[in-house]
């Protein structure tokens, strides 16, 4: 845990500032991009307490909407100073969907009781101006130097929401302010191309691409195989010394699927453009960190080699890998051992046992005879 000191001296030179904004002032600032949600901040997910009509219906009743969070890279001295615009916009950091309710709202894309904010505006004018300026209170935060800290307001964001409205794995790798981290991030897409797309995914995973990223930089840079369980929620953190080495190995085992996903048939391109599995590609990484690098690629590409055979070959050599049973995944479970096992497996498929040669021992007994 932090010192208090290192806690007083993360906030030097922050200064945080409180302003009501009218929705009228809202709309002024999102239609000119002058007000923007953070890229890391929490996606839309459709399993919500709220929805744009509950919150429509709060600012009807002039109720509270709560309070967001945001930051302005700018130099103020007072609240007046701040000025968002297009090249220096007011980032929000909490309070993604509210904001993206109220521009649905004030797009006349809400309706209460089929009435939809533009409706008010032709029937009732008073009323519609009453909603216009209601009141959304923004905290801002600047810095001295005119730049805010993106790993302050990520770290506060971790802190809001695991204090509050839990986020998930995923949705907290997003706000991970590691460079390296982030970058092998980057690496990790680039070595597997055709795997990109599903990574980037965030709908019905919910950010599953971040979190599995996430799950194989902490591991690859501590080499603790423990910490491939989905119920450790560590984000990684990683030196300059052990990024050379995990780019290594994502790099290599990389480019071994990328070749082999180019020379495979089309009926199997579909199942080699998931999301990494952790199982699968851990065992893999296991290996290469355990035994000799060489053997350990030649061993990764004679898995291929066998496993793309048909979509059914492939299929049950990787079943075969991850040890895939019926009922739940056992991610809680998963350690050091379990890829030990799984990597042995892996081993067994591309360097099988070779068939007993009987034809030598019959000759050896008819010797015994003579």
């Amino acid at each position: 845990m932090a010192t208090i000191q290192s806690m007083i001296t993360s906030r030097n030179g922050i200064t945080k500032f409180v302003r009501g904004y009218s929705l009228k002032d809202i709309n002024t600032l999102t239609e000119s991009e002058s007000m923007l949600s953070a890229t890391w901040n929490r996606s839309e997910v459709t399993k919500h307490a709220g929805t744009a009509e509950k919150l429509f219906e709060s600012i009807i009743r002039g109720f509270s909407i709560l309070m967001f969070l945001g930051y302005w890279n700018g130099k103020a001295e007072t609240i007046t100073d701040i000025k968002p615009t297009k090249t220096s916009p007011l980032t929000l950091t909490e309070g993604g969907h509210r904001w993206r309710w109220l521009k649905r709202i004030l797009a006349g894309d809400v309706a209460i009781n089929g009435v939809t904010l533009a409706d008010i505006q032709r029937t009732d004018p008073t009323l519609y101006d009453t909603i216009m300026s209601h009141q959304v209170i923004i905290e801002v935060k600047i810095h001295i130097s005119g730049v805010v800290p993106e790993n302050y307001v990520k770290e506060e964001y971790v802190a809001v929401n695991t204090n509050g409205s839990l986020l998930n794995f995923g949705e907290i790798s997003r706000a991970n302010y590691d460079d390296n981290a982030n970058k092998l991030c980057d690496v990790f897409k680039t070595a597997f191309p055709h795997r990109t797309k599903a990574l980037n995914t965030r709908n019905k995973t919910r950010d599953g691409g971040a979190a599995i990223l996430n799950t194989f930089i902490r591991t690859l840079a501590s080499n603790d195989y423990a910490m491939m369980k989905s119920t450790d929620k560590t984000l990684p953190s990683v030196n300059d010394e052990q990024f050379v080495e995990v780019r290594r190995m994502i790099q290599a085992i990389g480019n071994i699927e990328s070749d082999t996903y180019m020379t495979a048939a089309k009926q199997i391109r579909p199942v080699m453009s998931t999301a990494p599995d952790v199982k699968l590609h851990g065992a893999m990484f296991y290996g290469l960190s355990t035994a000799d690098p060489a053997t350990a690629l030649d061993t990764i590409s004679k898995f291929y080699t066998k496993a793309i055979v048909n979509k059914d070959a492939f299929r049950e050599n990787v079943n075969l890998v991850i040890d895939k049973k019926d009922g739940g995944n056992g991610g809680g479970r998963m350690g050091k051992q379990f890829y030990e096992n799984a990597w042995a497996r892996l081993r067994a498929i591309a360097n099988p046992v070779q068939p007993h040669d009987t034809s030598n021992t019959a000759q050896v007994i008819d010797l015994l005879k003579a």
